[in-house]
């Protein structure tokens, strides 16, 4: 069993080493690893530079267009081996993540193998994140069911075969990549088994004021390709709408001229949406932009 491990890194001095032990400590499998060095400017190319000194395995590269998805393209089209895992550096895997993934039966035909995720928040808490197929690929992508960057594992040709990475993403790149691979009959498979772990960060991306706004470009897109093939089932239109409305409420909150702009070049159906009581109480008597503008006042949801 082999596969490519690809590991981009920015600025990620205080966990790079945590990261890469993980992908050391895997069992039962040959490995091609990949350090994928972003523009950084602290001691993360020092540590990446010792492990690829120490061990014949680890590679250390550099990308200069800033981004993680050039530098997971670019380890893409460097990797050597059928199958490609993908760990950010912040996070880890358990130690037979792989091995696992590689073992199930019908792996000689499958293109994606799609797994939960573990995550260890700040506070302590550990929440997992779980993959269901849902019997609609559609509606497990349009879900959250799907799995994540470094929980699935991804067959090398499949990415090479739809463009790879779209960098014109700055989030939700995983749902965008999912989604091309769905469109090109991707073959997916479910193992509901959590052996990724991800840390919180005091600085999430989902925090950043592009982050919703590029979720409504990614629904946007869904809708005209699922609306122009006649595969726009009621259930998948209730399931981006709602997507929609969580994605207006959060962008709305930290860059609310934006998400206005957004909202009012889509048609937006609440009565898709599942809301919450207290929120479809003011929307009936004050509408949607004024909702957003009370709820964002609260600081609540």
């Amino acid at each position: 069993m082999e596969a490519s491990v690809i590991i981009p890194f920015y600025n990620s001095k205080d966990t790079l080493a945590r990261a890469i032990d993980s992908v050391l400590a895997q069992q039962g499998v040959q490995l091609q690893i990949l350090l994928i060095d972003n523009n950084s400017d602290d001691d993360s190319n020092t540590i990446a530079s010792s492990y690829a000194t120490k061990y014949d395995e680890i590679s250390l590269h550099l990308e200069l267009k800033q981004g993680a998805n050039n530098a997971r393209n670019l380890g893409m089209l460097l990797a050597e081996k059928d199958w490609i895992q993908y760990l950010d550096a912040d996070d880890e895997l358990l130690p037979k993540k792989i091995y696992n993934q590689l073992s199930i039966s019908t792996i000689d035909a499958v293109d994606v193998v799609c797994s939960p995720i573990t995550e260890l928040t700040n506070k302590g808490t550990t929440i997992k994140y779980e993959v269901s197929e849902m019997n609609d690929l559609w509606l497990s992508l349009l879900n959250g069911k799907i799995g994540w960057t470094c929980s699935n594992l991804w067959r090398r040709s499949a990415l090479i075969d739809i463009g790879g990475w779209n960098t014109n993403y700055t989030s939700h790149q995983e749902k965008e990549l999912m989604a091309k691979l769905i469109i090109e009959r991707k073959q997916f498979y479910f193992y509901n088994q959590s052996e990724s772990i991800v840390y919180e960060q005091k600085a999430s991306i989902s925090q950043r004021a592009d982050f919703p706004l590029t979720g409504i470009k990614l629904m946007k897109f869904l809708t005209h390709y699922l609306k122009s093939n006649d595969i726009l089932t009621k259930q998948r239109e209730k399931a981006i709408h709602n997507q929609l409305y969580h994605k207006y409420l959060m962008a709305y909150k930290v860059y609310p001229e934006e998400a206005l702009s957004a909202m009012h070049n889509t048609s937006l159906k609440l009565n898709l949406v599942d809301l919450p009581v207290h929120h479809r109480v003011l929307t009936s008597v004050l509408g949607l932009e004024n909702t957003f503008k009370i709820l964002k006042m609260l600081g609540g949801s």
